[in-house]
């Protein structure tokens, strides 16, 4: 039942609630800090090693090299650094060889003749395609945003040019109906004085003949300025 006031009116109420008192202890224009509010700092940023949910993490952790995880590198590091052909291209040979190695791994596993160490052997080869895999795609992301960073610049550019030919084409268009109009009043206008002419002399009149004449050299100026 809705609350109402001493006259028996119904009560203003909005549908979201208040915010809370402690509010305005935030803020560029902070008043005193309430006693509800909590810290009005943000946690400054860690230091070194540090625990979240009980494991180690580390603010300026940096990507291992497979030397670092002691694995073997399964491919040649080109000279001029990792490239997006050299990435496909290994990437794609250790994929099959993974599935290789994978195949022979679960027929060994049902030849009871197989000792348990070749088995971990086999395992720990596995293992290692594995991870000379994540460390390849890893190393092609680089590669990747750099791409697609390219793509974008393209895009633009063609954007751009589109942008300056529908501009060009709308000038172009814009000229040609200015220049109609030019050409329809320098007929109109010159018509009207040839009728007015012959109107009032009954024949030509070398002063109207001149005042022809510099009427069509004017407009005659208006299309080369056009």
């Amino acid at each position: 039942m809705a609350a109402k006031d001493e006259d028996g009116r119904p009560k203003a109420s909005t549908v979201f609630p208040p915010p809370p008192v402690f509010y305005r202890s935030y803020g560029a224009n902070a008043a005193a800090k309430h006693p509800m509010a909590v810290s009005l700092e943000p946690p400054a940023i860690p230091k070194g090693m540090y625990r979240s949910f009980g494991d180690p993490w580390d603010p300026d952790e940096k990507e291992k090299t497979l030397k670092e995880q002691e694995r073997e590198e399964l491919f040649e590091r080109p000279e001029g650094g990792f490239t997006v052909d050299f990435l496909k291209k290994e990437i794609s040979r250790l994929c099959k060889l993974l599935l290789t190695r994978y195949g022979e791994f679960v027929k060994a596993l049902g030849d009871m003749d197989v000792p348990a160490p070749k088995l971990a052997e086999m395992t720990e080869e596995f293992t290692s395609i594995n991870v000379n895999i994540t460390y390849l795609v890893n190393q092609f992301r680089n590669a990747q945003g750099r791409q697609l960073l390219i793509n974008k610049l393209k895009a633009q550019i063609e954007q751009r040019k589109q942008s300056a030919a529908n501009l060009r084409r709308l000038i172009q268009e814009g000229h040609k109906q200015i220049m109609e109009k030019v050409s329809e009043v320098s007929t109109n206008a010159v018509a009207g004085i040839s009728d007015e002419a012959g109107a009032s002399t009954g024949g030509e009149n070398p002063a109207d003949m001149e005042v022809e004449q510099r009427t069509l050299n004017a407009f005659d100026l208006c299309r080369e300025m056009m």
